[in-house]
């Protein structure tokens, strides 16, 4: 992260957010000045039926967003 390439990274993986992952974002947050948004494999399946029932909406995304920010606060 850095003023290149920019200060928002998004990881997708698959299972299940551990408690532990929050410190690791806090550190980003505070020492890069960046922000990581987590997303699982069901995040994803979420976007792909919003895909083909032709409604995509930002409501899901932005929930993630706004609990990263409540997490990591």
């Amino acid at each position: 992260m850095n003023d290149e390439i920019g200060r928002f990274g998004i990881v997708v993986f698959r299972g299940d957010l551990a408690p532990s992952y929050w410190p690791h974002l806090q550190r980003i947050a505070k020492d890069k000045k960046g922000l990581v948004l987590l997303m699982n494999d069901k995040d994803l399946k979420v976007f792909i039926r919003q895909a083909r029932a032709g409604k995509v909406k930002d409501a899901h995304i932005q929930d993630r967003y706004d609990q990263t920010l409540r997490k990591i606060a």
